[in-house]
């Protein structure tokens, strides 16, 4: 009976190291490339607005790449912070995107809702970040989407309203629907 249970725990152990290298070493066999993070600004009516890239490590210039904007909630957020919480950048090598992590102005996102009307045009920023990124790093600007949480996922809910000719699919955490009569100005 011992020697059985012995059996059993050796074969438990090499079936987590296997999972152990694949995990850590790729579906080839090889140690995946790390990603890359850059920072990157855009104009948009006069205002300087900044965001930050995640790219695979084993980035090519001439592949197509879907891009996926992530946008971060009101308050002490920001793309670094979203990017840390969610793990994104741990996401890019092996499903092969381009992670766009903007920051809002002042803190917060311009959602269409009165409370936050102070910060900028986002939804010409949101489209400006896209066309950087699909220019500078060859991301395919068909296959662009967009996801938020709290005021960041209200924000991807106006973009569904506004910018249906630049995102293909919009995702909200955390955020109260709202229709587009509200955000629409």
């Amino acid at each position: 009976m011992r020697v059985i249970g012995g059996v059993i725990a050796f074969v438990l152990l090499l079936a987590v190291v296997a999972l152990f290298a694949f995990h850590r070493f790729g579906r080839a066999g090889t140690e995946a490339a790390a990603a890359t993070m850059q920072e990157r600004a855009v104009e948009v009516h006069g205002d300087q607005r900044t965001f930050s890239v995640c790219l695979p490590g084993s980035y090519s210039p001439g592949r197509n790449y879907p891009i996926v904007v992530l946008l971060h909630g009101g308050g002490i957020g920001s793309g670094h912070l979203i990017a840390m919480q969610t793990g994104i950048c741990d996401y890019v090598e092996r499903d092969q995107f381009i992670a766009v992590l903007p920051n809002a102005q002042f803190g917060h996102w311009n959602d269409g809702r009165a409370s936050t009307a102070s910060s900028g045009d986002d939804v010409a920023f949101l489209r400006a970040a896209v066309r950087t990124v699909a220019s500078e790093f060859g991301a395919d600007p068909s296959r662009a989407f967009i996801a938020g949480i709290s005021n960041g996922g209200m924000m991807a809910l106006r973009m569904a309203c506004e910018a249906t000719d630049t995102f293909r699919a919009y995702a909200a955490v955390v955020a109260p629907s709202q229709s587009c009569a509200i955000v629409s100005r």
